[in-house]
């Protein structure tokens, strides 16, 4: 597993137990309020070493007095946690809290630093951690932001992103470069509320970071803005930070934490459901061969890229080399009665961003999958995002989409008519000089049945008119 040594740290006084290190603070603790500035008194927490020393330490000469070292530079494959008490019984009615940050110190280094609410039917109430959570937060029934300082790939979108995860998942992620360093070796300071939706479907979540708030603090990044995460009601928590280092490494520093978990803050009304991939992997499907644009490669598809990849529900992606109006058409088989679609969601391949599609075109039929005849339906330009999705089955997409995932989302302003078949062409590639093939990782085609396209409309009301001609009995209203 995670350590061969488990360390426990707390406090200035240190019991060695069976070569475990364990540390206890004295401790105040507000109700609903979690506060400690490591200067003394505050919520009790410990500290937890998992892996190679030295444990967590409280040390002097920050900013605003005592901090709290969680990993530190010059020292390799550590992996240290930190937890604090509960101060709030069950669940949160709104979240604000604040804590400051600083990673630094090893000039390129990593890895990264993790925050948590532990769900204490998981984790406890009180005491330090048995097992050691990273920079990806994923923990049961739990909600952790990650702060990542390095781009181990596999799905990571930088080495200046940040994180959102639930029960286990990734569920949101920003790439930060160019608005700030995370490793710029000064405290920034996060400022995070949550926000229960007001059926308890979830809850939303806005997280600020504002850069070196002790020195010229910076203008505050809105990294999330009231971003929901379904399923997520309130429940009771403890709060918990994590910090690892591998070959590379860096200082990964916390300070002033300060969290209200009945903060007063006013539930909102929840968001409609995700729009639904009407398409399913198995489908009846063809693959659209395009013109090669010049380069020596024309062939067919390698076999472990074919054109079915496109809606196999992982980031397993398909190429084809007649790259420039490439595609594929599909005949749905979760498409609802008379139901069009609503808009597309495109999800970027694992390597070599040229072969991306620049612009698409999609087209209904309700003739022959293979010969058509095809109606335009919606053509635009595309911006996939520049980060990539691993291959293979890492990277599940549900007909409900996966929003951390690398991807572009389209929502026409209309349903189109029903169709029985759909094609799915891509025209143009964003660097075909530099592209032999075109790539895409998966694609989606969204199904809205919250609105009748108006083909269908006419038909609901002419069967209306029929049933209370008389064909069936219809009660009229007197």
């Amino acid at each position: 597993m995670y350590h061969t040594r488990r360390t426990v740290l707390s406090g200035p006084v240190v019991v060695a137990v069976a070569s475990v290190l364990v540390c206890l603070f004295a401790a105040v603790s507000q109700a609903a309020v979690t506060s400690q500035d490591f200067d003394g008194g505050g919520t009790p927490y410990v500290g937890v070493q998992h892996g190679t020393a030295p444990p967590p330490a409280v040390t002097g000469g920050g900013p605003t007095g005592s901090f709290l070292r969680i990993a530190k530079d010059g020292e390799p494959n550590q992996q240290n946690t930190v937890a604090f008490d509960r101060t709030h019984l069950a669940g949160y009615t709104g979240v604000s809290g604040q804590f400051d940050f600083r990673m630094g110190g090893g000039g390129d280094g990593a890895d990264g630093m993790g925050f948590a609410m532990l769900n204490t039917g998981n984790f406890g109430t009180s005491g330090g951690l048995t097992s050691f959570f990273s920079e990806e937060p994923n923990l049961t029934n739990s909600f952790g932001i990650g702060f990542d300082t390095h781009d181990n790939g596999g799905g990571d979108l930088s080495q200046d992103s940040v994180s959102l995860h639930f029960n286990g998942a990734k569920v949101a992620e920003v790439d930060l470069s160019g608005q700030i360093d995370l490793e710029n070796n000064v405290f920034n300071r996060a400022d995070l509320t949550i926000q229960r939706a007001t059926d308890n479907s979830g809850s939303f979540v806005s997280l600020d970071i504002t850069a070196d708030i002790h020195g010229i603090p910076g203008t505050p990044i809105d990294v999330f803005d009231e971003e929901f995460i379904p399923g997520m009601a309130p429940y009771e928590s403890r709060l918990g930070f994590s910090a690892r280092t591998g070959g590379l490494n860096d200082n990964h520093d916390i300070d002033n934490v300060n969290f209200d978990f009945d903060a007063g803050l006013p539930p909102i009304e929840p968001p409609p459901p995700p729009l639904e991939d009407i398409t399913r992997p198995g489908d009846p499907l063809i693959r659209v061969d395009g013109v090669n644009d010049g380069d020596p490669n024309g062939g067919d598809p390698p076999p472990g890229e074919v054109e079915t990849h496109a809606i196999d529900d992982v980031g397993q992606k398909y190429l084809n080399f007649k790259d420039l109006g490439s595609g594929f058409a599909v005949t749905p088989s979760e498409q609802p009665w008379d139901v069009g679609v609503a808009g597309l969601r495109l999800y970027t391949a694992n390597d070599q961003e040229p072969r991306d599609p620049a612009s698409y075109e999609l087209y209904g039929s309700n003739g022959d999958l293979a010969t058509g005849p095809w109606t335009l339906i919606s053509a635009g330009q595309l911006a996939l995002p520049s980060g990539r999705n691993a291959g293979g089955n890492s990277v599940s997409i549900p007909p409900t989409g996966n929003f951390a995932a690398a991807m572009q989302e389209i929502l026409f302003d209309f349903v189109s008519p029903h169709f029985e078949h759909y094609r799915v062409i891509f025209p143009t590639l964003k660097n075909a000089g530099a592209a032999n093939s075109m790539q895409i990782g998966e694609v989606e085609l969204l199904g809205d049945t919250t609105i009748i396209p108006e083909s269908s409309a006419l038909l609901v009301w002419s069967v209306l008119a029929i049933l209370c001609a008389g064909v069936f009995p219809c009660r009229r209203r007197r």
